[in-house]
C-alpha cells in the first residue's frame, strides 16, 4: 500500500468558472474534508508512518517525494492547486515524524539534521534532505519540497491505458 492511498479522494472535477467557462479543479472532496493521513491517532493527530521505518533516510525520504510529486503532477492542470499544500503539510509532518521514530529524536531535531532550502525556479523553499555517501562518485540525495504548487497550463496528461493488440488466446485447463 502507498503512502498516499489515503489521500484518493482527492478528484479532479470540470467546474463552471465566474467567467462562463469550463475549468478543472480539484474536488471539493479532496480539499475541504481531506482524507485522513495514514495511520490517524485518537485525538486526530498526524503518526509516522510505520512500515517505511526499516528503509535507509534516503529510502524514506524519496518515497514521501515521489508520492507527492506524482499526485502534483497529475493535478497540474487544475486552477486551484494550491489547494494541496494541505497535503504536503500532512505528508510533511509524516514524514519527519517517522524519521524522529526511527531515530528516536524529537521532530525539531528531524529539521535541524535533515533540513535545509531549496532554489527551484528562483524562489527558495525549506525542504528535507537525506543522502547515501558512496565511494568514488557522488552520493545519492533524496529531497522532499521545493515542488511549486502553481498552476501550469503547458502540461499534456497521459491518462490513456497502451493498448495491447494481441489476436491470440490462451485456453486455461
Amino acid at each position: 500500500m502507498s503512502i498516499a492511498t489515503a489521500w484518493r479522494r482527492i478528484v479532479l472535477s470540470a467546474t463552471l468558472l465566474m467567467s462562463g467557462t469550463v475549468g478543472l479543479a480539484l474536488g471539493t472532496a479532496g480539499t475541504a474534508q481531506a482524507a485522513p493521513p495514514p495511520k490517524e491517532g485518537v485525538h486526530g493527530l498526524i503518526h509516522a508512518f510505520v512500515i517505511v521505518l526499516e528503509n535507509e533516510d534516503y529510502t524514506i525520504v524519496l518515497t514521501y517525494q515521489l508520492e507527492y510529486r506524482g499526485i502534483a503532477n497529475y493535478y497540474q492542470l487544475a486552477h486551484n492547486m494550491f489547494h494541496l499544500s494541505k497535503l504536503k503539510w500532512i505528508m510533511e509532518i509524516s514524514l519527519t515524524k517517522t524519521l524522529a521514530a526511527k531515530h528516536k529524536l524529537p521532530v525539531r531535531k528531524v529539521y535541524g539534521k535533515y533540513g535545509t532550502t531549496l532554489l527551484v525556479q528562483g524562489k527558495k523553499y525549506k525542504g528535507l534532505q537525506a543522502s547515501v555517501p558512496r565511494e568514488e562518485k557522488p552520493p545519492l540525495v533524496a529531497t522532499w519540497g521545493g515542488i511549486p504548487l502553481m498552476r501550469n497550463m503547458e502540461a499534456t496528461l497521459e491518462d490513456r491505458p497502451s493498448r495491447l493488440y494481441d489476436n491470440q488466446t490462451e485456453l486455461v485447463q
